[in-house]
């Protein structure tokens, strides 16, 4: 088992009546080597309980010594081999009994009364001492005893031993920290204070004592359980919370030096906890400000976002437009492209067409008209400017033919001289192709695909091409080929009428 060596020689075993008998007691080994009238095998191993005889080591270096040996079994089996089973799985009862008259000697040896076993109204306790007006009681317990049934016994021993102080000593126990109890394990070489030789191993306490170091209390470095019952029965150690259930046995210098630790540290933690509060409040209002900050750094960034998006919105319809007129102006150059084609293939195919269409040196697509005011005053006055033309052409087409025939048949013209008449006749005859040539100087009749309207100002002289587009004879054209025809058939008939 952890930390409980086995004995280089077994020198303590069980007597009649469950007493324990330590063979190097002066007088034990003679009483039971040579069985001296008691029946073979009177004493029992401490672990197997199997039948153990004395024996005496021969002397070597040191003088002889006596010792204990397991005896033969009555099966043949080994006896040594049939106690290291049992101690493989857990020690025999007999060190327990060993180790409470051991402590009961030691206290003997230390002035105190010591009951071992005492008479109980049902919870057990090993041993029970007074010390002073203390009634202590000391409950030993060398297996592991689990935690449940350790809190049902200690509050058993509350009830039945009222007024008692009870000290539990443990070995491998796990609640050693939430009892008034002391862990042991037991050594091959003895301590300095407080020896109690357990049948060759020796207990010390490893678990439930502290010691003051630098920061706090720490567990105290393994000492003879001798000398902490020794301490114990004084009043020099005593046993308090360290932390939350935890608790431990200290000495009265130890504990005032603790206090005053834990009086140190809980000022200085007052002091951080102070400046830390004030450490937050500064960073409570650090970060207070930082989000006003950036709150308004969100207001500013989401005013700039929707400027941004109405701007978005705006080029995006601009682009639209850009579009819409790029693909107008595509759709243009398209259509004036087919239409000059149109029109070069056309002088080149038709006498006519080259006697009023001169061949353009390179054919080049015309700037199309700048946009016009779609407002109806501005539409008002196009249409009448683009109707003027027209009016003009017109009444100078109808009005000579009417003024010839009215007059040729008005008697009254003709009482002037037939000379004079005749010549006014003339003139009247000649002006559908004046104005005729005048006008068609002036004037394009050629539609123009981009205001779609008619009559615009030629830009490069009488018959030349206007320069707004490009066009092919037309009916304009063939106007003034009818007033020249008009204007011939009057003088024509006037000549032979007035002759």
């Amino acid at each position: 088992m952890d930390f409980w060596p086995t004995p280089a020689n077994m020198v303590c075993g069980l007597g009649p009546g469950d007493r324990v008998i330590d063979i190097r007691t002066p007088g034990e080994y003679e009483r039971w080597h040579g069985f001296q009238g008691l029946p073979r095998d009177g004493l029992s191993c401490l672990d197997c309980l199997g039948a153990v005889n004395p024996r005496m080591l021969p002397k070597k270096i040191t003088a002889a010594r006596p010792i204990l040996v397991h005896s033969p079994r009555p099966d043949g089996a080994n006896a040594e081999d049939k106690c290291e089973s049992v101690k493989s799985t857990q020690r025999g009862a007999g060190w327990k009994k060993l180790l409470k008259n051991l402590i009961a000697e030691y206290l003997h040896q230390l002035g105190y009364e010591a009951e071992v076993d005492p008479a109980t109204d049902g919870e057990r306790i090993d041993l029970l001492t007074h010390a002073g007006s203390r009634r202590i009681a000391i409950r030993v317990e060398l297996d592991k005893l689990k935690v449940d049934d350790f809190k049902a016994a200690r509050r058993q021993l509350q009830l039945q031993q009222k007024d008692t102080e009870v000290l539990w000593v443990t070995f491998g126990c796990s609640w050693v920290d939430v009892a008034k109890a002391v862990g042991i394990r037991f050594l091959e070489e003895p301590p300095s204070r407080g020896v109690i030789d357990v049948g060759g191993v020796f207990p010390v306490v490893d678990a439930g004592v502290f010691t003051f170091g630098t920061r706090g209390l720490t567990p105290a470095k393994p000492f003879g359980l001798g000398y902490f019952l020794e301490r114990f029965l004084e009043g020099g150690v005593q046993n308090h919370p360290i932390a939350g259930e935890r608790r431990g046995w200290a000495g009265t210098n130890a504990w005032d030096q603790n206090i005053r630790h834990l009086v140190r540290t809980r000022e200085a933690a007052e002091q951080q906890q102070t400046q830390l509060e004030q450490e937050l409040v500064e960073a409570k209002r650090v970060h207070q400000e930082r989000l006003r900050a950036l709150e308004l750094e969100a207001v500013a960034a989401e005013s700039r976002a929707a400027l941004a998006e109405n701007e978005t919105v705006l080029e995006r319809e601009r682009v639209a437009v850009a579009k819409d007129e790029r693909d107008g102006e595509k759709a243009h150059r398209i259509a004036a492209t087919t239409w000059g084609a149109g029109v070069e293939n056309l002088r080149d195919t038709s006498i006519v067409s080259r006697l009023g269409l001169r061949r353009h040196p390179e054919f080049v697509y015309p700037q199309p008209a700048e946009a016009i005011d779609s407002g109806s005053a501005s539409n008002l006055r196009r249409l009448l400017r683009a109707s003027s033309p027209w009016a003009l052409a017109v009444m100078t087409a109808i009005l000579p033919l009417v003024s010839v025939v009215y007059l040729a048949s008005a008697d009254t013209f003709l009482t002037a001289g037939d000379l004079w008449s005749m010549v006014a006749l003339v003139c009247v005859g000649l002006l559908p192709a004046a104005v005729a040539l005048w006008l068609n100087g002036r004037w394009c009749w050629a539609l123009d695909n981009h205001s779609k309207l008619r009559g615009h100002r030629r830009a490069n002289g009488f018959l030349h091409r206007c320069g707004q587009r490009e066009h092919s004879l037309n009916f304009f054209d063939a106007w003034l080929l009818l007033c020249i025809v008009e204007s011939a058939a009057l003088v024509a008939w006037i000549v032979l009428n007035f002759s």
